[in-house]
Order: structure tokens, then C-alpha cells, then sequence
């Protein structure tokens, strides 16, 4: 008995009455569903314990039969819930429910309402067993190189940017855009464009849980967008996340709460949070939850499937911890279903997970609710929020778009953060004195995307703006200085990106004196302008100034250092003497911090994988060497989310060829050639000779 969109079944005691009025209205009620009547209470109950376990069953019943029901049927796992009707006209008393705790299934309709709630619930049923949320897990001494550098990058990332969009500056047509992109998305369904339409009309921060907790869209497209990390959306929903916040610590709990929630989880989520025991997870949708362990179980679906299990967490959460947590407050008074008990906690919260029980036919996970100040990547993230957050950084300070767009630019979403920066530069006035940033911002990301002479342009702009406005020796005009270097750099124009990058490093040291992150970035790019022209010594005084100052003004793992370890490892390597165990304790450096810090996607990884292949070919270990640049390889059909580095990586690879463990650079299309002997001679001999050619008419 399916309804039209869902396996949820539906099936109706009429006990013995034969009002007319009332099957006719019970008919029009539940329209749409596969209904099945029953006017013998015996014979539907016998019907319920012949279906399946795994059936899904919203049972109607008569309120004559409510005792039988409860005593009975309550039981059966296949009825997820019991609507007990009135032919009232007035409502029926919620506060019945709570007469009998145990029969949590038990709800209590009059005639008027069944349409409604059957409605309701099976959305609600829908939104507890079958929608998955994101969990970002935080893996402290991970022993596989890879998933710590997936996880914890991802763990540090998802925070940065969910408090980038909390803290941004609301805008008076911030609801008119969202309203906009909802009305295209909701074109062609008439119900959910009225629903749109009056939340247009009736939304304000006061009765966001009254808006959050309804079948609406609200709820389904705010948490997809948190689970997906879609950032437009996200963008779009940015005062519903604040209003959100901002209403939860105003219902905030004061005393410590237990709650539970059963979810269902994919079996390759469950295969990675089943190990997450004494480990700090991060729940990256709000999390629902309820008071009641007897509710969630009513959701937990005791029969898993090939490709999915059920999880009941369990959660303490102390709203008083030092350091301070993320939001949570009962919002019981403002839904739709207040015999639940619902507790929600703000999306990012932190949880410890103190236990994993593993059993049939459900899995158990215990945690607590988390300090902000508990995890070992705090250090990095208030580093890299004061670092990305740009000129409005600070704990209480409003973000802007440039921030999200340094997050985004930053996580190697260019495309994205290009737009953020494009919109904020043609949304500022001529006389904006943060003008320049937006310009330098722009530049970066033609940079890093290969499109050189857009990028001088807009440097260009940003220096005359500069000079306009009287921002002479002024750290932005260092920074445009640093920029303008890199592509000079690029371009293979030393002279002029040593020239650059000497005035950066002036700027500075008047502002800032020696130690600042900043005169470490410069030192770290003129000794690789050094090192291609082959000046080691002056090459290696520099990095070494350079690693100093970082490490002096960096958190120990902050992602920045990696540069910094994998510049010195190369130069050691490049030396005429080369000092191979130093070179392998910076490029292992390099490796645990990337671990910690550091998005699977980003193209660093693939510096420091590449160099640890490199010293260790050095060391004529040929099986670490090639296991090195095979990760390399591997990670080229990762997601990455650049296309530019995409198209770079396919072009060519390391590789240690079997025969003669020498690496070299292999095109894909002659990757058929790999470990032959016709790949030794071509790719190496000859390979070689037209290198140093280009190399010694280059300058390279």
C-alpha cells in the first residue's frame, strides 16, 4: 500500500461505526495513498503481524480502540505511527500523548487534522531515516597519509567556511535573491511556489524554527546545501544560517542535555566513523535531535539493506564547557511535532565520540558535545580566520565577501571565489578604500589559473589605485608588490619579480619590523629565484631566513609552513653536496603537516608526494621512491577543483622506471611506453638532451 511518494503504507480501523459522513472524509483525507480499511479491529491487527518487518506502516484508527491499539499493535515495528481520530470539530488534546509515555507512537488527530499529520509525518519519517548529513571527522596521529589529509582538511575548511558565511554582513535584498532562485527552482510546483510566496510575506527572524522545522523547502534546501557544500546556496541562505544562530542562543539550554537521534548511514560512511572512537567529529547540517530515546528508536529502521546501515546516537552535550560550544536549544514549542522533545544543535557543531557499540540490528554511537577550544586544530583555524578573513578579521567582527572568497580561493575553488570577487569590486564604490584588495584578489585568480596578462592587468589597477588614493607604503601595496613577483616569476622575468619582491620586503619591514609571515614569504621567493639561477649558497641563506621567520610567527601545523619545508627539501637536494637526510626531514615535516591541515584536493599535496619521490630516488630507496610518485599519480584522477591544475597534472608524471630507477616526466599519451626499454631511452636519453638544451637557452 504505497502513498504516491513514499513506501510509507497506510491503513484505517473504522471499528464499528457506520457514519458515512466520516469514511467519506476519511477517503478525501487520504487521497493519494494506497489505503486499506479494516472495520475489524482483530482483523487488521492480524493483517499487521503477517506483513514483513521491514514494512513501513502509518496506521488510523478510531479512538474507540486507542487502549487495544496501545497494548497490541504499539509494539509492532512495522507501524511507525498510530493516529488516534476524533470526530471533534475542535482539536484534540496533545497533552494525551504524554498520559502514557511508553505508547510514544500514539498520537492523538481530530478528524479535520488527519490529512495534515499523515502528511507531516511521513515527511518527518522521510527526514529522519532517509536524508544523510556530512560528517567531517578529525583523526588525531593518523597512520594513512591520505585519509588524514582528506579528513582533517576538510574538517578545518567546512569550519572556516561555515564561519566566514555566519559572520558576513547582512543585506537589506538578501531574502529578494533567495525568493528569486526559489521561485526558478520551484517553477512548476504550484504548492511549494505558495509556500515560497508566503515566506516572502511572513519570514523574520522570530519564526525561523517555526519555518526550519515545516515541510517546506527551507529545510530541504539549506541542509542539502551544508551537506553538498554548495556555495552559492549557501550564499543565498547565509541569514537563515544567521537567524538560525541567533535564535538558538537565545533558547539556548542552561542546564546538560541527552538526547538521541537514529540516522542512516551509507556502509562507507559507517566503515570510516565505526573507527572514529575518542576522535572529534564535525556534523556539518543542524542536527535534530530528540529527548526521548523511545522517539528515536520510532525512526530507527532495524532492517538494514546491501548499502546502508542504522546508527542511534547518542549525545551529552554541556552548554556550560569553558571555551565555550556551538548552540543548541529545545525548540519543542516551535514544531510541528512537540510530543518529540526536539533539540537542535547549531550545523559545525564539534562532538567527541566516547563510544562505538557495534550490533545488530543497530549500531551505537556515544558523544559528547565539544568545547570550541578542545581540538588541536583550533591554533590553525583562528591563524587561518584572522589570515583569510582579511581586513575584517576578528572574533566579533562581520566577514565580507572578499573573506568568502579568500576561503574559496583558498579550498581551490576558483571559479567561484572569482565571482565573489568580481561581485564585491563592481558592488564597491570608486572611493572604497579596500578597492585595491578586490583588484590584487581578481589578479590572483587569473594567476593561478594560467591566464598571465589578466592577471598583470589587474595588478596594474590595483597599484594605480594605490597611488590615487595615497596608500604609498602601505602592507596592500606590499602585497600587490608580492603578487606582481609570483608572475613574474611565471613568466620566467626574474630580474623584474626580484625587483618586486624587494620592494614588498621594504614595505614591510618599516610596518612590521623582522618577524612578521609576510617577510618569510618574501625571503622563501627570492631563494627560489635564487636556486634556478643556481646561486645555492645565497639560495639557501635565504630559505633558511625564510623557514625561521614562519616558523616564529605560524602555529606549528598551520598549512602555510608546507612551502617553506618543500622549498628547503628541493634546494637540499639540488646542492652539489646534498645533505639527503635533512632533505627527508623537511619533505616528512611537509607530509604531517599537510596531514593536519591541508584539503585532498589541493595541489600541495602533490608538491610534497612529489618530493618525498624525489629524495628518496636520491637515496636510491627505488620502492619508496616509487611509491611516492605513484601517489602522485594516483591523486591525478582525484577530484580537484581547478581545471588548469587538472589539465597540468594529466600532462605529465613522475615515474621510477623498473629497469633502469630513474625517474622522469611521461606524456599520458605514451603511457603504454611505461617500463620498456624503448620508454629508457627515449623518455631518458634523448628526453634529457632536449631538457638541457631548452634549460641552457632558457635560463631555466
Amino acid at each position: 500500500m504505497k502513498s504516491k511518494n513514499s513506501a510509507n503504507q497506510v491503513y484505517v480501523d473504522q471499528g464499528d461505526t457506520k457514519d458515512c459522513d466520516a469514511i467519506e472524509h476519511m477517503n478525501i483525507a487520504l487521497d493519494g495513498y494506497n489505503t486499506r480499511f479494516f472495520e475489524d479491529f482483530f482483523e487488521c491487527g492480524e493483517y499487521l503481524y503477517k506483513l514483513p518487518t521491514s514494512t513501513n506502516v502509518i496506521l488510523v484508527a478510531q479512538d474507540e480502540y486507542a487502549v487495544d491499539i496501545a497494548h497490541t499493535i504499539h509494539c509492532l515495528c512495522q507501524v511507525k505511527v498510530i493516529f488516534i481520530v476524533h470526530h471533534s470539530k475542535t482539536n484534540a488534546t496533545e497533552d494525551q500523548n504524554f498520559e502514557c509515555p511508553q505508547y510514544v507512537k500514539v498520537k492523538y488527530v481530530n478528524i479535520n487534522q488527519v490529512s495534515e499529520r499523515v502528511r507531516l509525518f511521513e515527511a518527518r519519517f522521510l527526514r529522519n531515516t532517509k536524508e544523510f548529513f556530512s560528517i567531517d571527522i578529525l583523526k588525531e596521529n593518523q597512520a594513512s597519509e591520505l585519509s588524514a589529509i582528506e579528513i582533517n582538511g576538510r574538517f578545518l575548511f567546512t569550519q572556516l567556511l561555515l564561519d566566514i558565511l555566519i559572520r558576513m554582513e547582512p543585506k537589506l535584498n538578501d531574502k529578494d535573491e533567495l525568493i528569486d532562485r526559489c521561485t526558478e527552482i520551484y517553477a512548476k510546483d504550484t504548492s511549494e511556489l505558495r509556500r515560497v510566496e508566503q515566506f516572502h510575506l511572513d519570514y523574520k527572524t522570530e519564526n525561523v524554527f517555526k519555518w526550519y522545522t515545516r515541510d517546506a523547502f527551507v529545510y530541504r534546501l539549506l541542509n542539502q546545501a551544508l551537506r553538498t557544500q554548495n556555495i552559492d546556496f549557501l550564499f543565498l541562505f547565509r541569514f537563515i544560517l544567521q537567524d538560525l544562530e541567533k535564535q538558538l542562543i537565545l533558547y539556548q539550554e542552561q542546564a546538560p542535555v541527552h538526547a538521541y537521534r537514529a540516522q542512516r548511514l551509507s556502509k562507507d560512511e559507517w566503515s570510516q566513523l565505526s573507527g572514529t572512537k575518542n576522535h572529534y567529529i564535525s556534523i556539518n547540517s543542524f542536527f535534530s535531535t530528540s529527548l526521548l530515546l523511545n522517539v528515536a528508536e520510532m525512526y530507527l529502521n532495524k532492517h538494514n539493506c546491501n548499502d546502508e546501515v542504522s546508527i542511534l546516537f547518542e549525545i551529552i552535550a554541556d552548554p556550560k564547557l569553558p571555551g565555550g560550544v556551538r548552540p543548541f536549544a529545545n525548540i519543542t514549542t516551535f514544531s510541528q511535532f512537540p510530543e518529540e522533545r526536539e533539540v537542535l544543535f547549531m550545523a559545525g557543531s564539534i562532538f567527541r565520540v566516547t563510544d562505538v557499540i557495534i550490533a545488530n540490528p543497530f549500531s551505537t554511537v556515544k558523544m559528547e558535545l565539544c568545547s570550541e577550544n578542545d581540538n588541536h586544530l583550533k591554533t590553525i583555524f583562528e591563524s587561518l580566520r584572522i589570515e583569510y578573513g582579511g581586513e575584517q578579521a576578528g572574533k566579533d567582527k562581520e566577514a565580507s565577501l572578499n573573506s568568502l572568497g579568500i576561503v574559496l580561493f583558498n579550498m581551490n575553488k576558483y571559479d567561484t571565489a572569482n565571482r565573489f570577487f568580481r561581485r564585491i569590486y563592481n558592488e564597491s564604490s570608486a572611493d572604497d578604500p579596500n578597492r585595491a584588495r578586490y583588484c590584487m584578489n581578481i589578479g590572483n585568480v587569473a594567476l593561478h589559473t594560467g591566464r598571465y596578462r589578466e592577471s598583470a592587468e589587474w595588478y596594474d589597477r590595483a597599484l594605480k589605485f594605490c597611488e590615487s588614493h595615497k596608500f604609498i607604503d602601505h602592507p596592500i601595496q606590499a602585497n600587490i608588490h608580492l603578487v606582481r613577483g609570483n608572475l613574474y616569476q611565471k613568466q620566467h622575468r626574474r630580474r623584474q619579480a626580484l625587483d618586486s619582491y624587494n620592494k614588498a620586503l621594504a614595505i614591510y619591514r618599516k610596518t612590521f619590523g623582522e618577524n612578521h609571515s609576510r617577510i618569510g614569504t618574501c625571503y622563501a621567493n627570492m631563494a627560489g629565484l635564487f636556486e634556478r639561477r643556481k646561486y645555492y649558497r645565497t639560495a639557501l641563506e635565504y630559505h633558511e631566513r625564510a623557514l625561521n621567520v614562519a616558523e616564529q610567527t605560524l602555529p606549528t601545523a598551520h598549512p602555510g609552513l608546507i612551502p617553506y619545508h618543500i622549498g628547503f627539501a628541493e634546494l637540499l637536494l639540488d646542492l652539489r653536496h646534498r645533505d639527503l637526510h635533512r632533505a627527508l626531514n623537511h619533505a616528512e615535516k611537509a607530509l604531517d603537516i599537510a596531514k593536519k591541515s591541508m584539503p585532498s584536493e589541493h595541489p600541495g599535496i602533490l608538491c610534497v608526494y612529489a618530493t618525498l619521490g624525489r629524495v628518496y630516488e636520491s637515496m636510491k630507496d627505488f620502492e619508496h621512491s616509487r611509491f611516492w610518485y605513484n601517489k602522485v599519480y594516483a591523486l591525478k584522477y582525484l577530484k580537484t577543483a581547478d581545471g588548469h591544475i587538472q589539465r597540468k597534472w594529466n600532462t605529465r608524471k613522475d615515474f621510477i622506471c623498473i629497469r633502469c630507477h630513474r625517474s622522469m616526466w611521461i606524456y599520458q599519451s605514451f603511457e603504454w611506453m611505461k617500463d620498456t626499454k624503448l620508454n629508457c631511452f627515449i623518455f631518458h636519453e634523448f628526453g634529457s638532451f632536449i631538457m638541457n638544451i631548452v634549460r641552457y637557452c632558457c635560463h631555466y
